[in-house]
């Protein structure tokens, strides 16, 4: 695991540096213990996962890929599933710092 995943992966959920200069997510938290969500907006949903392949690569799809829960203007993500083990979230995003 490259130190570099932990801040990449912050850059793409919490700043606006990328292609559009705006924000991909438009919230994140911590639901539970094992269940941390990203809502990433249909108008980024493709560049925000360009971004997350390009950190962490194509295995994310193995075994038919991870599931997204469709809104009316977002699609919500638990990156503790999708990204699964491959950073340790908490260390990225502590609990007591972004409880939903």
């Amino acid at each position: 695991m490259r130190k570099e995943y932990g801040l990449d992966l912050y850059k793409l959920c919490c700043t606006n540096d990328n292609d559009y200069e705006t924000y991909m997510v438009d919230e994140l938290g911590w639901i539970n213990d094992k269940e941390f969500y990203v809502w990433v907006s249909y108008l980024y949903l493709k560049e925000f996962m360009d971004t997350l392949t390009k950190i962490f690569g194509y295995g994310l799809f193995d075994d038919y890929g991870f599931e997204g829960n469709m809104r009316a203007d977002c699609v919500c993500i638990d990156l503790c599933k999708a990204l699964d083990g491959c950073v340790d979230l908490e260390a990225v995003f502590p609990k007591d710092e972004y409880k939903h």
